[in-house]
């Protein structure tokens, strides 16, 4: 039995960090959370804040909390996320990657 509430989506979906210098790669990403990959992850970085995600002609700020993080050779490169408010077109981006279409 599958201990998650949503389906995990494998993608590749460019994303920012509102208001901090920080980019990464959604490599997956479900009703519930994401996981963002980073060559580097600046701190310091608060536990709550928003992530940028480009969705269709506009960019979709989805407000999030810092699950998890990854480290590798010393620095830490990924994080899991929660999301904090599930927002109608988040889901939108959800029913799109799912069925294979761009965001």
């Amino acid at each position: 039995m599958d201990k998650r509430d949503f389906k995990r989506i494998e993608t590749s979906l460019e994303s920012h960090c509102s208001d901090l210098n920080y980019f990464g790669t959604v490599t997956n990403i479900s009703g519930n959370g994401m996981f963002i990959r980073s060559p580097k992850i600046n701190f310091p970085l608060a536990s709550q804040f928003e992530i940028s995600i480009p969705y269709k002609e506009e960019i979709l700020n989805v407000p999030v909390i810092i699950k998890r993080l990854t480290k590798s050779n010393g620095y830490y490169d990924g994080m899991g996320v929660k999301i904090i408010n599930l927002q109608k077109k988040y889901l939108d981006l959800l029913i799109r990657l799912n069925a294979g279409s761009q965001p």
